[in-house]
């Protein structure tokens, strides 16, 4: 079992990741090295001035859907699930953290995901 990282950003996606009312996140690309039982961190930036980051999911990969999604998604490939979360509310993330500053720092400013 491993873990990955998924951002979602309100300001690109236009609404929050509660909104999609599912343990779920989608893929531009395919993701070979995922595999079912592995670990799905997200982690949201909202859309203020300075941004806001929360740890909004934690889930194991269970279910994989393919193309064609509802319009919003049409440009991804994939899309992992399960039906439950491994968190029990959300987590406000700062900066002063120091792994949330590496995240940052690392793939958060640079759009890395599932890395």
């Amino acid at each position: 079992m491993q873990h990955w990282y998924v951002y979602h950003s309100q300001e690109t996606m236009s609404h929050p990741y509660a909104s999609l009312g599912e343990h779920a996140v989608y893929s531009k690309q395919n993701q070979p090295k995922l595999c079912f039982n592995d670990v799905i961190w997200v982690v949201e930036g909202d859309s203020s001035t300075p941004k806001n980051f929360t740890l909004v999911d934690c889930f194991q990969y269970k279910n994989s859907e393919y193309p064609p999604f509802k319009a919003e998604y049409s440009a991804f490939k994939l899309k992992v699930s399960d039906t439950t979360s491994l968190l029990e509310s959300a987590i406000s993330l700062s900066k002063d953290i120091p792994w949330f500053e590496d995240l940052h720092q690392r793939f958060i400013t640079k759009q890395r995901f599932f890395l």
